[in-house]
């Protein structure tokens, strides 16, 4: 009793001297007694009822922590109603690959739980970013001077030639860059891992071969040509 009194701190301390001042001396029996009315649970309260209704709502590390201090307060629970009630508590985008693996035992649970939320995590962080296609409706004259979502419009050398909205790109300007390393978006030059400074959309459409070829003279004796795909 004299060592565990050493250890009491702040409340307990107080509730400590208490307790000896009108009750006297204390068996380590009493004393555990008298501690679990004073810090423990009420009657109230149901450790069976708080574990079905805890859910994850920041890490599975702290998810964990919490199921494990309600579930050790209660005796007889069998391992597969412990699984169930841990997987249902889980966050949807991480509790439906769990339940696909099936885990037996608690701890196969957990640490597919682990897993499955630091594969998520990666995913996050390794994503890159996809760059729109193309544009399908005729875009809007806006007159106002702030800034959009994507940023102030692309900067287009005289090359360059605007239709329909679009800014088109040749097959020699391509060239070009490709010669002179430069990044096919902007201006800069392109290096491994490299981003282009302000965002822009894109479109890549195919030059029909028709346009690219200029038949001269004699060009009714030419055999008939399939269409080429």
């Amino acid at each position: 009793m004299q060592l565990a009194s050493f250890h009491l701190e702040e409340d307990a301390l107080q509730w400590h001297r208490w307790l000896s001042k009108f009750r006297g001396h204390l068996t380590w029996a009493e004393f555990s007694q008298a501690v679990l009315h004073r810090f423990g649970p009420t009657d109230y309260e149901d450790p069976s009822e708080a574990l079905t209704r805890l859910r994850q709502s920041t890490t599975v590390s702290t998810y964990q922590t919490e199921f494990e201090k309600l579930s050790q307060r209660i005796d007889g629970l069998p391992e597969n109603y412990l699984v169930g009630c841990f997987i249902a508590g889980l966050r949807d985008e991480i509790r439906l690959d769990v339940k696909v693996k099936q885990p037996s035992t608690l701890l196969d649970a957990i640490g597919v739980a682990r897993l499955v939320e630091e594969r998520i995590q990666l995913q996050k962080r390794f994503t890159p970013v996809l760059r729109t296609a193309g544009v399908l409706t005729q875009p809007k004259n806006n007159t106002s001077t702030s800034v959009g979502l994507l940023g102030p419009p692309p900067i287009t050398s005289s090359s360059q030639k605007s239709q329909g909205g679009f800014t088109r790109i040749t097959s020699q300007e391509a060239r070009d860059r490709r010669t002179k390393g430069l990044c096919f978006y902007c201006d800069e030059t392109f290096v491994r891992g490299h981003q282009c400074q302000r965002p822009q959309l894109f479109m890549i459409e195919d030059t029909s071969i028709g346009d690219e070829l200029n038949f001269e003279e004699g060009v009714d004796d030419l055999p008939d040509m399939e269409p080429i795909p």
